[in-house]
């Protein structure tokens, strides 16, 4: 049994192959972020992603971090300290004049805010270049959940270093990718969907191997048949074969995307 899509918890079976990557395996890639050798910077608005703030959590793993609330007040954008541990700032400038880099986590949940947000730090990144001050390299993560919203200028993603963990991912210019796509318009008019991509990978992987490589021989290799890798482990608990790897996604300042 083979499930490209879906998460299985009830079901315990080793004859299980879930294509889905192992949720606890999510942040394993963006582990070189919250190594110590940044500052630590959580940020909320008004409407924030609960999902993903606890999951920022258990991923910094008791690490000190200041959190703010960004608003958009009189025109401009303020940073509200959310403890007392966390210091005032008049703008975001102090923090960007820090001598370690810094990791700013962007919990806020509207597109606006986000918007607003990515589009303050480039600010001031720019605006402290051109004053020949030193600005502290910086990296934002961010969530897929992004991806739903359509007014964002993705230059901005580049211009933040913004990073990003996918359960997939298919990037159009990449040659398999855009051999899959021409073929799927020309037969049904349309882009792929994720359905698409994932069954495409569950052919290419289980189909023609359903009677030799399947036995049990798929286990520590990798496979990658459009651009997204899979890597199957046996789970001990539940005897199910689980995807361990998910796609870390780097938007470059030097406007490229690099997975991982």
């Amino acid at each position: 049994v083979v499930s490209p899509l879906a998460t299985l918890e009830a079901v315990q079976s080793p004859a299980i192959y879930q294509l889905s990557p192992n949720p606890k395996k999510k942040y394993d890639k963006v582990a070189d972020l919250v190594d110590g050798s940044r500052d630590i910077y959580m940020i909320y608005a008004e409407q924030y992603d609960k999902e993903f703030e606890q999951e920022a959590k258990e991923l910094l793993h008791g690490r000190p971090y200041a959190s703010y609330t960004y608003s958009f007040d009189d025109q401009k954008s303020v940073f509200t300290p959310r403890d007392a541990a966390t210091p005032v700032i008049e703008t975001i400038d102090t923090v960007m004049k820090a001598e370690r880099p810094c990791l700013f986590v962007v919990l806020a949940n509207g597109e606006t805010d986000v918007d607003r947000i990515l589009g303050t730090l480039s600010s001031a990144n720019v605006a402290l270049t051109e004053r020949s001050e030193k600005s502290a390299p910086y990296v934002v993560l961010g969530t897929s959940r992004w991806g739903r919203f359509n007014n964002i200028d993705h230059t901005s993603y580049f211009n933040n270093n913004v990073v990003m963990i996918s359960t997939y991912h298919a990037k159009r210019d990449v040659e398999p990718v855009r051999e899959f796509d021409s073929r799927y318009i020309e037969s049904y008019g349309t882009l792929p969907s994720l359905y698409a991509y994932r069954g495409y990978d569950t052919a290419m992987m289980f189909v023609g191997g359903m009677r030799s490589d399947i036995d049990y021989k798929m286990l520590d290799k990798r496979y990658a048949p459009l651009q997204t890798t899979y890597k199957f482990e046996r789970d001990g608990e539940t005897g199910r074969y689980l995807n361990q790897e998910w796609v870390r996604v780097n938007y470059n300042n030097n406007y490229t995307i690099t997975i991982e």
